[in-house]
């Protein structure tokens, strides 16, 4: 070793003997490392080398300390200064400290750190990243949250930590690394968001012996690390939107306004578009509460807002929406140029409990008749899934039932056959909630059900439900075998006799069979109609006029051999006129909004 000042050749012997013991890096690799690191730490606004004890580095390789006790053990004097040269002595990452001007003590591989980030002045706790200056605590010289950042953030491979290998599979039995467990979460809390879960289902004890069978070792998160991963995630998808939505050059915005049990109102926008592959994409853009009062301003300044947070506001062309007076009052605050669209299912609907009488709409509404609701599955099979109860529903829109129901037709024969018509449907839900008010009554209607193999479960209807008077109708007609049997036998079964006397007055005759069998066929063409202009792969307005002209069609066919089924098409007849035909505005853009169609695929 060559001597520097006053250094003797036997010291640096004895300090080089002593060095070389050591497991080394190379040599090359350490000089560039601790020269970047030197200048990583000028560059955050320490001088170092103003400082007693820091050390230099020469044009030709050497680390120069201001004392040689610092880097390495002497037997002598430390104010004995020694050069000494990589090439001659390789020494360990960890038997260099240097101390900066905020008192921390970094390895160099700390050093390695600062290469990354600055040190922000006049704050002696917090460092930015020089890659997406982003701030850091290192309070007490602590890098550990700024390592964990240049790895998991900008890759940098050189700060992963040593636990942690982003490239090993998961296998059971294993312990699972930290990007291993991160995964699992991630998987765990997508599991909530798809299946609709509450945040605290994947902590109860079930799922935990699955997670732990099929994971073992694996703690399923949270509630409160959901709910906090749902926000982020909520931003990181609002993001994604916005991108997605970009490129859209118009959007058709279908708007849902409604209460639920503890009556909270909210408000649902989903928008349609066509992409540049001319495919029907449609996606859920807004999800919120509302907690100001229903007023039509009210509801304009939320819709504009959220379509404006997208930056879709000015491609908007059309809203559709449901026909309550708040909500079409809310246009007149909107852009003249996005056009009202009433919901064709809507309609429908309205048509169908127009039909009835006043007095079945308001009993309709009540919520004694609104207990129990099941929508049975599809080919005779009970769907537990489906059962919902109907005061969940409180649509704004069932309003224009009881204002249309108070406008009736004052012929006196068309008022007696909504009477008798809503006297029938009457008996039905009476019939519906004996049987299930009672348990006795219950377990008796099961064991004929299985007797006569009748899988349905029996519902009621709900005025905000579409389709649902059709549907209680269909499943009591499948029912008729058992109400038969359960006629007959009402004084065999051990009730009350006031239950006894109940159903009695409710019993179905052999004419009320026939006008449930008649409301069956009438309705089913407006179930036909209500899913065909319910789909999302297709453009719905399309439809639209071959759904009206067929309904019509079939309304206006004669049918003079059966007198109930003659009377309830020309009453349902007469609303259809009244909800299309009359509402010119709503018929005639529809026609436009169809021709629009045709030319854009043109």
């Amino acid at each position: 070793m060559a001597p520097h000042g006053n250094g003797t050749n036997t010291k640096s012997k004895s300090t080089t003997s002593k060095a070389t013991k050591q497991k080394q890096k190379p040599n090359g690799e350490f000089t560039k490392r601790v020269t970047a690191a030197l200048a990583g730490l000028d560059d955050g606004g320490d001088d170092l080398d103003s400082s007693p004890s820091a050390p230099s580095i020469s044009t030709s390789g050497t680390i120069i300390p201001a004392t040689t006790n610092q880097l390495l053990p002497s037997s002598s004097s430390s104010s004995t200064v020694t050069t000494i040269t990589t090439n001659q002595l390789q020494l360990p990452t960890t038997s260099i400290a240097l101390v900066n001007n905020d008192n921390e003590t970094n390895t160099t591989d700390t050093l390695s750190v600062w290469y990354h980030v600055d040190k922000i002045p006049n704050n002696a706790h917090k460092a930015k990243c020089k890659l997406c200056s982003r701030e850091y605590s290192r309070k007490g010289g602590n890098t550990t949250g700024i390592r964990k950042h240049l790895f998991y953030k900008h890759g940098i491979q050189e700060f992963m930590p040593k636990t942690s290998d982003p490239n090993t599979k998961l296998k059971s039995g294993d312990k699972y690394s930290p990007s291993g467990k991160r995964r699992l979460n991630e998987i765990a809390i997508k599991c909530v968001v798809k299946d609709g879960r509450s945040f605290g289902d994947l902590s109860k004890p079930g799922l935990c012996e699955l997670f732990d069978a099929i994971a073992p070792g694996f703690r399923p998160p949270h509630r409160n690390t959901v709910q906090k991963n749902l926000k982020r995630l909520r931003q990181s998808a609002t993001q994604k939107l916005k991108q997605q939505l970009r490129s859209v050059d118009f959007l058709g915005v279908t708007s849902d306004f409604w209460s639920d049990a503890r009556n909270v109102s909210y408000l649902v926008l989903t928008g349609h578009y066509v992409d540049k592959k001319f495919r029907l994409k449609n996606t859920i853009i807004s999800f919120s509460s509302f907690s100001e009062r229903h007023f039509g301003y009210n509801i304009a300044q939320a819709i504009e807002n959220q379509l404006r947070q997208l930056v879709v506001y000015e491609k908007t062309r059309t809203i559709t929406c449901d026909g309550a007076s708040n909500v079409k009052k809310s246009f007149e605050q909107l852009d003249p140029s996005i056009q009202r669209l009433q919901c064709l299912g809507h309609k429908f609907h309205l048509i169908v409990c127009n039909v009835k009488s006043r007095n079945d709409s308001i009993r309709a509404m009540s919520m004694e008749d609104l207990d129990v609701e099941e929508e049975g599955g599809s080919d005779n099979e009970i769907d537990d899934s489906e059962i919902q109860t109907a005061e969940n529903e409180n649509d704004t829109w069932a309003v224009d039932v009881i204002v249309d129901a108070e406008n009736e037709d004052s012929n006196d024969s068309i008022l007696n056959e909504k009477k008798e018509l809503g006297e029938i449907i009457q008996k039905v839900r009476n019939l519906v909630k004996i049987i299930k008010r009672s348990s006795i009554v219950t377990s008796y209607v099961n064991n004929l059900k299985l007797q006569y193999n009748v899988k349905r479960s029996l519902q009621l209807d709900c005025i905000t439900r579409w389709n649902s008077t059709l549907l209680m109708v269909e499943i009591m007609l499948l029912h008729k075998p058992v109400m038969h049997q359960l006629f007959a036998d009402k004084h065999l079964i051990d009730i009350k006799t006031e239950q006894q006397t109940r159903m009695t007055l409710n019993e179905l005759s052999s004419d009320d069979w026939n006008v449930l069998e008649s409301i069956q066929m009438v309705l089913k063409p407006f179930y036909e109609g209500t899913k065909l202009l319910s789909g999302s792969h297709y453009a719905t307005v399309g439809m639209a006029f071959f759904a009206i002209h067929n309904i019509k069609e079939f309304l206006q066919e004669p049918t003079r051999d059966d007198h109930t089924l003659h009377k309830l098409k020309q009453m349902l007849l007469e609303q259809l006129d009244k909800y299309f035909e009359h509402d010119r505005q709503q018929y005639e853009l529809i026609k436009v909004r169809l021709n629009m169609v045709f030319m854009e695929c043109a």
